[in-house]
């Protein structure tokens, strides 16, 4: 008898443990996408997960889903879980997960801060514990910014991709964008193990090479009328993206033809003053150039250089700022 009752027990446990144990089809159960099942014995499918249209939102959404489904395949179901309700969250705005899978903290700072309104990258500080720090967490949330233990890379990091976030930059360049974020992530939770020392570091160069490509300028249009134009540090060289401006610049100067177009030239704190006034000039005069080429004529434009004295985004001296290197084009 207590044999048959050993058996018994055994069969539970294995039951118990086949029933908490991922697989590769939690994710899109998770996701609504297929029914779970053990056995004869299926849950109620969960409802679809709706994707928002939004291009970050849905590249969000997809990252994050392969993600989850990388951790399941190796048998991580906290992680498994953790990604595929931050895929939930960055498809239709929904509260995110809870970091610590106790109800540890009340705010969306805990999973990551909601940068207009889209689920952002996890807080540093949910992936490095020790004993007191986690009792002690909901007292001081300044923790975030201190850098992993001793290594700042990843408080320096983590400002990085808040500060590209925060721009245009997901709007302009949404797949590259969220690729950056949820490889932040990954990274996070492979130094949280600390045990495969390889996806580590795969993980970090992958965050690395998409957040070079996120953070880079961006050439905007203020209104119909007005037109920047970024440059590289110390730079007036014209990048891809600006001679994309140009061309748009030209066909709408063309259209009305636009009596006058004023192009001023701006510079960043970082250098001599007096260096910074020549390089904002040399920028003028190559988008001068440029639209020459393009067509129009020389007579219908005027050239201004401002240096360093009117900047975009307002910093102290000697601060390298991609926003405040640029042109104004303004169509008259």
């Amino acid at each position: 008898m207590k044999k048959f009752q050993f058996v018994i027990v055994l069969l539970l446990v294995g039951i118990l443990g086949a029933c908490t144990t991922p697989h590769a089809d939690y994710v899109d159960e998770r996701l609504g996408l297929k029914e779970a099942c053990l056995l004869f014995l299926c849950e109620k499918k969960r409802p679809t997960v709706k994707v928002s249209k939004d291009k970050f939102r849905k590249a969000l959404y997809g990252e994050y889903v392969e993600l989850a489904k990388s951790e399941a395949k190796d048998g991580d179901w906290r992680s498994a879980r953790f990604f595929v309700d931050k895929a939930i969250s960055a498809a239709n705005s929904s509260e995110g997960p809870d970091v610590g899978g106790n109800n540890i903290g009340k705010t969306a700072a805990d999973t990551g801060n909601k940068i207009k309104g889209v689920i952002g990258p996890d807080v540093p500080v949910s992936r490095h514990w020790t004993g007191i720090e986690w009792l002690l967490r909901p007292l001081n949330r300044e923790w975030s910014n201190r850098g992993w233990g001793k290594d700042e890379n990843v408080a320096q990091s983590y400002k990085a991709l808040l500060k590209a976030l925060r721009t245009d930059a997901p709007k302009a360049r949404p797949k590259v964008c969220a690729k950056a974020q949820v490889a932040f992530d990954s990274w996070l939770e492979e130094l949280e193990e600390f045990v495969q020392p390889e996806k580590i570091k795969a993980a970090y160069k992958r965050f690395k090479e998409a957040l070079k490509i996120c953070q880079r300028p961006i050439a905007l249009s203020l209104d119909p009328r007005t037109f920047i134009l970024f440059f590289n540090h110390n730079s007036s060289d014209l990048n891809e993206g600006s001679k994309r401006i140009l061309e748009a610049v030209t066909k709408y100067a063309k259209k009305k033809r636009a009596a006058k177009l004023v192009l001023t030239g701006h510079t960043d704190t970082s250098g001599n003053s007096n260096y910074n006034q020549g390089l904002s000039l040399r920028r003028s005069n190559a988008v001068w150039s440029a639209l020459i080429d393009l067509g129009i004529p020389a007579k219908n434009m005027e050239v201004f250089a401002r240096g360093e004295s009117d900047p975009l985004i307002s910093t102290g001296d000697s601060v390298k700022e991609p926003q405040n290197r640029r042109v104004h084009v303004d169509i008259k």
